[in-house]
């Protein structure tokens, strides 16, 4: 074995980057080209400030009621979020961006919800 000055403590083994000793030049290309296929699937997640939410509120407008759409679309992802917050619970250990970003992603979709609510409270208060 040739010897190495980082190799790991007294293991006798060379320290390689992770895609090994003889790299071609585009192999780091599929990190990112995986990064990016990722970002893209969580972006058509059914949660509405993302591209899914309003891909769903579009299909559910074109067969129903625009105000019936924002409604199921709402609950959606509400759902969505709170199981993604869930998820990010389990993996905190792990990686807490994930439990974050949930957490950011549940109090963009309960925001709407809350804001309907006050107002549908409002309206009654005078009666």
């Amino acid at each position: 074995m040739p010897p190495c000055a980082a190799g790991a403590a007294g293991s006798g083994r060379c320290a390689s980057p992770p895609w090994g000793r003889r790299c071609r030049w585009w192999e780091p290309l599929y990190l990112l080209a995986g990064a990016q296929a990722v970002l893209g699937c969580f972006n058509l997640l059914p949660i509405l400030p993302l591209d899914g939410g309003r891909m769903l509120w579009l299909a559910l407008c074109w067969g129903t009621d625009p105000f019936l759409a924002d409604r199921v679309t709402q609950a959606v992802s509400l759902a969505a979020a709170g199981l993604l917050t869930v998820a990010g619970a389990a993996l905190a250990r792990r990686s807490p961006f994930l439990l974050w970003t949930a957490a950011a992603l549940l109090v963009c979709a309960a925001a709407p919800c809350i804001k309907r609510r006050r107002s549908v409270y409002a309206s009654h208060k005078g009666r």
